[in-house]
């Protein structure tokens, strides 16, 4: 179980920008909708200072479960580590260009035998 806070759909990005900025809310959680609430994981109770902040603003805290937030790659390389060679990795192009959903790489020819990996 996982300490929250429920606030009203519509004050999501506001509750979620005050969060961050107290450096209380807990990233390696996923955000829960919940009928017509989100109930966001902190790291810990507020402090009455930041109550204060949050007084009014149809705020609840209680504890429940939630999934573990996915960890996106930050790179390419972190994103074919798991399916590519070391000796190959380091041969990958440092520069491509990125459409949508669709990453565009020129691959050099040591690398064809992996390209549908």
């Amino acid at each position: 179980m996982t300490l929250c806070i429920q606030v009203p759909k519509k004050k999501g990005q506001d509750a979620i920008t005050l969060l961050r900025r107290m450096k209380i809310i807990d990233t390696s959680y996923q955000i829960l909708r919940k009928g017509e609430f989100l109930c966001i994981p902190i790291l810990r109770n507020p402090s009455s200072e930041e109550l204060d902040t949050c007084i009014g603003k149809d705020w609840k805290i209680f504890e429940a479960s939630f999934p573990k937030a996915s960890k996106r790659p930050r790179c390419l390389r972190d994103a074919l580590a798991p399916s590519l060679p070391k000796e190959a990795l380091s041969r990958l192009p440092k520069s491509l260009d990125i459409i949508g959903d669709i990453a565009i790489l020129r691959l050099p020819e040591s690398l064809w035998e992996f390209r549908n990996s």
